[in-house]
């Protein structure tokens, strides 16, 4: 029971730290650039791998598209 309030807890930390960078991020210019959003994902998926290499998870990406967009606001959100 405390794993999985501490598991709650930790998510919601994450989800409020995303909200925090998508309203800074409303204040800054967009840079657009040449987004290729598989390996983007492919990033994103080993950061969260690394962050809690304890849960032992699978992720499967699909063909994504390359797209120009802002990097950064990509990572937000796909993160």
């Amino acid at each position: 029971m405390l794993y999985q309030l501490r598991q709650l807890t930790r998510g919601m930390a994450l989800l409020v730290d995303e909200l925090l960078n998508l309203s800074r991020a409303r204040t800054i210019a967009l840079k657009k650039e040449q987004v290729n959003l598989r390996e983007l994902a492919g990033k994103i998926a080993e950061d969260l791998k690394r962050a809690e290499p304890e849960r032992k998870v699978e992720f499967h990406i699909a063909n994504l598209p390359e797209v120009e967009a802002d990097e950064g606001l990509m990572r937000i959100a796909l993160g």
